[in-house]
């Protein structure tokens, strides 16, 4: 029996359009090596610079969804990690820290060290607000 050198892939923080067009860039060319998309959402493939166009369509976000995150995942055979938070990145060690909520209860929070060979940071914009105006008081789109 052999032990093959499995590799730890890629690791992918962020589900908007870039990170899904690097996953669809790999998987030209690679089919096999290993992916992990990290999202803080459910992954769902949605052009979200549409969002403003449905809302003066009446439609809402649903009706933008091409595909759910985890249909998606699996047509791109990769490793979604939807609803998961990344605390920290160690480039040393080539780790990230997650932190995923299964439900509001602390107790079914999940902590875990996932291992990369190559990082890709696709989180996307978030504005930055004056400290005097607190953030949850102020939306933007992404909150539709």
């Amino acid at each position: 029996m052999s032990v093959e050198n499995q590799s730890a892939g890629i690791v992918i923080i962020g589900a908007g359009l870039a990170g899904w067009h690097v996953i669809d860039a790999i998987r030209a060319k690679d089919k096999d090596i290993p992916i992990t998309l990290i999202t803080a959402d459910n992954g769902d493939r949605y052009h979200k610079p549409m969002l403003t166009m449905a809302i003066s369509q009446q439609k809402n976000a649903a009706d933008l969804v091409r595909a759910t995150g985890s249909d998606a995942a699996k047509a791109a055979n990769i490793n979604l990690l939807a609803n998961t938070q990344v605390t920290d990145i160690d480039p040393a060690s080539q780790t990230v820290q997650i932190i995923s909520a299964l439900r509001s209860d602390p107790v079914y929070t999940n902590y875990a060290t996932i291992s990369y060979d190559k990082l890709v940071l696709a989180m996307g914009a978030h504005p930055i607000f004056p400290k005097s105006l607190p953030e949850d008081l102020v939306w933007h789109v992404n909150h539709i």
